[in-house]
């Protein structure tokens, strides 16, 4: 059995997951082209060496695109096709995090001819098989430099796994100017192949629909339960880290927990001291679900702390994140000041509709 089937279906075994038909359809594609990436580059390092070193690219294999509606599993296949794939030149990331760096690398690049292609060269010397998350344009920034970007990736025979919530025709619908797009559209149709994931179960759904996803007050026992629920929402083969800063604007913010698509805060970290719009937006892009424990009753001595909640909130809500809290006191009680109850009634608003199954039913906006 291929390495990636036989994981697979150890998850399924190990794990107590329940066999998906669909999901099992799109690992058959990702073994294919593991397979094939395997048999075209299969020379080791050297003689000590277990892992494959792709230096020599005399061709170019097409990459797999997946898509399907929220919560199917997209992730988790695509993590499982990078745990399994024994090469070290592989990257996999967040597409939100793949532009941020493609935008800091164009900066080094400036005044010189054809600044894109400098930059996916740069990648493609060190990276032949990039795996990335959330494919979905919505920054015109992004939108017109990514046909040059893909493009240039290609004919490095940069190998693309992507994920994404919608097919690649659908990408940038209705964005400004997008007849410039539209050549990356044609660039990933004809790149890649084009899978959608067809599985009729959200799990996400299914495992925050098993728990609260509001808790009062926050003690040791909702952090237990917040536990559980991180531990639960994270893929099989994806690691956490502890007490973790992540870089965050420019700058670095303490995380109690995070993965790759998960991240939970204390709500010190996260709501006292600089934090602005700014960072709310980037982390709202880079993570469907984030936790806040620790949330104190907000009074005339925290109006600070209780105006970035709101905006913390506010960003989230309209990006579809799932929001895992845990406060000292209930939704109607955490805010106890002055000057911002008018705009905190849309706050309370806005939890309790982000705790419904309609809501968490909505796909992430990255």
């Amino acid at each position: 059995m291929k390495v990636l089937s036989k994981k697979f279906e150890e998850n399924i075994a190990n794990k107590n997951f329940s066999p998906d038909a669909a999901q099992k359809e799109v690992v058959e594609v990702l073994s294919v082209l593991q397979t094939d990436l395997m048999h075209e580059y299969s020379r080791p390092l050297n003689f000590l060496s277990s892992k494959i070193k792709l230096s020599n690219f005399n061709k170019k294999i097409d990459g797999v695109y997946i898509w399907g509606e929220v919560g199917r599993g997209k992730t988790y296949l695509m993590d499982l096709f990078f745990e399994t794939l024994p090469f070290d030149q592989k990257m996999r990331l967040h597409f939100h995090r793949l532009m941020h760096k493609v935008h800091q690398e164009l900066k080094l690049f400036s005044g010189k001819a054809d600044p894109i292609k400098h930059v996916a060269r740069k990648i493609s010397k060190n990276v032949k098989v990039m795996c990335i998350d959330e494919f979905f344009v919505n920054d015109i920034g992004d939108a017109m430099i990514l046909a040059n970007l893909l493009d240039e990736l290609f004919n490095q025979k940069v190998c693309l796994v992507i994920t994404s919530n919608v097919q690649p025709k659908s990408l940038y619908a209705n964005g400004l100017q997008r007849q410039n797009f539209l050549p990356a559209i044609k660039i990933l149709e004809s790149n890649c192949k084009i899978v959608k994931l067809r599985s009729q179960m959200d799990y996400r759904l299914r495992e925050l629909e098993k728990n609260l996803v509001f808790f009062s007050p926050s003690n040791e026992l909702s952090d237990r339960k917040m536990e559980d629920i991180f531990d639960n929402l994270l893929n099989p083969s994806e690691s956490s880290f502890t007490s973790c800063e992540l870089n965050i604007q420019g700058r670095k913010i303490l995380a109690y927990r995070s993965s790759n698509n998960i991240v939970w805060f204390l709500f010190e970290d996260i709501c006292e001291g600089p934090r602005s719009q700014n960072d709310y937006i980037q982390i709202s892009r880079e993570f469907h679900t984030v936790m806040v424990s620790k949330i104190p009753e907000l009074t005339v001595a925290s109006e600070g702390a209780a105006r970035r909640f709101i905006s913390m909130v506010d960003e989230f809500y309209d990006r579809n994140v799932k929001l895992i809290i845990a406060s000292n006191s209930p939704i109607e009680n955490i805010y106890k000041g002055i000057q911002l109850i008018f705009e905190f009634e849309r706050t309370k608003s806005r939890l309790i509709e982000m705790q419904s199954v309609e809501y968490l039913s909505r796909s992430h906006i990255p």
